[in-house]
C-alpha cells in the first residue's frame, strides 16, 4: 500500500510518501502468517 499526502505551502507543494509492505506465508502448522512494515518513507518538494 502506498500513502501519498500533498500539502500546499508558500514555497510550493510538499509530497510525503510512505509505502507499507505486507508479506504472507504459510506457517509450519499450516496457519497463515503475515508481517507488515514500512518499506519506504520520504518526501520531496515541487517548487512553483
Amino acid at each position: 500500500m502506498l500513502v501519498k499526502v500533498v500539502t500546499q505551502e508558500p514555497a510550493g507543494e510538499t509530497h510525503r510518501i510512505t509505502r507499507v509492505t505486507t508479506v504472507r506465508w504459510p506457517g509450519a502448522d499450516g496457519a497463515q502468517c503475515h508481517l507488515q512494515f514500512v518499506s519506504m518513507q520520504g518526501w520531496h518538494r515541487k517548487e512553483p
